[in-house]
Formats: structure tokens, C-alpha cells, sequence
């Protein structure tokens, strides 16, 4: 049994969401889900042949976010008010969280309260029958792709500020290999798709340097 599929399958690590038999995604989703640290992952992301591209956007949404649900566990009595009073990638990046409902205007958080808000608005994303639905008759909005990249992002700041801050703790837990393997397949994942714009990986420019996915750049 996989990392993954051992975290998930335990109760404290239970991720919100999943695919049952019968969604336009089950198969994709039981796919990646059983093959990660097994698979190529530079053959892992491209959408097979005969599926469709925001079937394939939506499957691994749904495994980044319960794979950072699972990381996020390990580190949040780490992730105090006291040690992370804001959510920052180091000491250069800091993120403000906006949303529709309580912070209608970007405010500056604790990472920990982010991280939580940004969870619980990924949940209502994910859940929304308008934007995933869940049968083949049904269609993807047009605002889709823009939409589920503002997703990626998001999810981009949650591994940025783990990478910045708590790889210690993933490491202690025996996580930080398991944790490497995710970012990989987020990172090759969202490049190749053009997800996220290049600007929003500056914060990880030493993790992604480290793990031999860009060049080391010259001193």
C-alpha cells in the first residue's frame, strides 16, 4: 500500500473528498491515486487519449487537495500563531487571503487561520455540481479552466509555505520524501498544463532547484 492510499485510509487522515463508482471521474481518480510514487510522472500527467481535458483538471484538483489535507495534518501543531503569525513562503512572500463571504478585502492571517479558509473554500469549490459535474451529460462551464487555475494556486501557496517553513517536522514524520513526490507531480502537472503563471513558483525557487525539476541557477 501506497503513502497516500495508508493516509487515506485512515480516519484521521480522512480526505473530504473522493469519487464514488458511477462519477464521470472515478476511474481517472482511481487511477492516479494507485499509481503515484509507482508511476512516470512525466507520462502520469498528460490526459489519456479519448478523456477529456477538464475531467482530467478536475481528477487531480481533488488528489492535490486531499494529498495537502494529509500534509497539512502532520504540520499543523507546528503552524502556531506564534511561529507562523502570517502566511509567508519565507521571509520575501507573504500571502492576504479574499474570499466572497467574511474577507471581502485582502487580510493578512495567521497561516495557520489561511490555511484553514483556504481548505474549507477549496471543499465548497470542489463540491460545487456547477463547476465538477458529476455525470457525462453535463457540461463544464466556459469560466472553468480559469477558475480551477485560481484553484492550483491557491494550493501552490499551502506547498510554499510548508517547503519555507515546516520541513522539518514533514521530515521527522518520515513525510518529506512522500511530500517531494507530491510537489513533483503538482509542479510538472500545472507547467505542463499552464496552470499557474511563473511568477507564483519564486517563492519555491530552491525546492524546485533541489528536487532537479529547473536548473541550478549561477551564483
Amino acid at each position: 500500500m501506497s503513502f497516500f492510499s495508508k493516509m487515506h485510509s485512515q480516519a484521521t487522515f480522512k480526505p473530504i473528498h473522493f469519487f464514488t463508482p458511477g462519477h464521470r471521474c472515478y476511474e481517472d481518480y482511481t487511477s492516479i491515486h494507485g499509481c503515484y510514487e509507482l508511476c512516470n510522472i512525466d507520462d502520469a500527467i498528460k490526459c489519456p487519449d479519448g478523456k477529456k481535458l477538464e475531467d482530467w483538471f478536475a481528477t487531480h484538483a481533488v488528489e492535490f487537495y486531499n494529498q495537502l489535507v494529509i500534509f497539512y495534518k502532520f504540520v499543523e501543531n507546528d503552524c502556531t500563531e506564534e511561529k507562523c503569525p502570517v502566511m509567508s513562503a519565507g521571509h520575501k512572500f507573504k500571502y492576504l487571503w479574499q474570499d466572497d463571504d467574511q474577507f471581502k478585502t485582502p487580510k493578512e492571517l495567521p497561516a495557520k487561520e489561511y490555511v484553514s479558509l483556504l481548505f474549507d473554500w477549496a471543499d465548497a469549490f470542489l463540491g460545487d455540481k456547477h463547476f465538477f459535474p458529476s455525470d457525462h451529460r453535463s457540461s463544464y462551464p466556459k469560466t472553468f479552466k480559469p477558475e480551477i487555475s485560481r484553484l492550483f494556486r491557491r494550493l501552490l501557496r499551502v506547498y510554499a509555505h510548508l517547503y519555507n517553513h515546516h520541513t522539518a517536522v514533514l521530515k521527522s514524520c518520515d513525510a518529506l520524501q512522500h511530500f517531494n513526490t507530491s510537489f513533483t507531480h503538482f509542479y510538472k502537472f500545472t507547467k505542463y498544463y499552464n496552470l499557474i503563471d511563473e511568477k507564483e513558483f519564486k517563492p519555491l525557487k530552491k525546492a524546485i532547484e533541489s528536487l532537479g525539476l529547473e536548473p541550478k541557477s549561477e551564483q
